[in-house]
């Protein structure tokens, strides 16, 4: 203890341990505030309530998904607000679920692409929205980032070699 300040416990009513307060979780239910059991063994309780009871488990995801289905614009919003407060964080979970890169590739890539589209040549300053993430639909791999009428175009032609050679000669004619 250190001097002059006292040092509050409690005692966990499972492992009978004598815990700092602060090993405990808040709890409205009892006089002091404080939940019964200290929190590792809080956390063990609830990891033996779910291992021993798939059907409790299964019961939980069945009322989840039916929330969701019942309350579809409720949901709809409270993203729509998500992704206004957190825009850095969504975007780097958007990278990363669509095309499984970080917010630091993207960022090297369009640094190594002196930050200009990979077709046209646009710097970054003169485009509106990010550049978008161009890659291959049939392998995955990513070939670099375009501005919007540049990633518009081949997904027009459908990365179709024969159609874009189509298409020079005849803006050469």
């Amino acid at each position: 203890m250190i001097a002059g300040v006292e040092c509050k416990t409690k005692k966990c009513i499972r492992c009978n341990k004598i815990l700092q307060i602060g090993k405990f979780y808040k709890s409205g239910q009892s006089k002091d505030g404080l939940a019964t059991y200290c929190i590792r063994c809080e956390s063990d309780r609830k990891k033996e309530a779910r291992d021993g009871n798939t059907d409790l488990i299964e019961k939980h995801k069945n009322n989840n998904r039916l929330w969701y289905q019942n309350n579809k614009e409720k949901n709809k919003e409270r993203n729509k607000k998500w992704i206004e407060e957190n825009p850095a964080r969504y975007r780097e979970l958007n990278l990363k679920h669509r095309f499984g890169i970080s917010l630091e590739d993207y960022n090297r890539i369009l640094e190594e692409q002196n930050y200009c589209c990979g077709i046209c040549g646009v710097h970054r300053d003169f485009i509106t929205q990010h550049m978008a993430v161009d890659h291959c639909h049939k392998t995955g791999k990513i070939r670099g980032l375009l501005c919007k009428n540049c990633n518009s175009g081949l997904g027009f032609f459908q990365d179709n070699n024969e159609v874009l050679e189509k298409a020079i000669t005849y803006l050469n004619q």
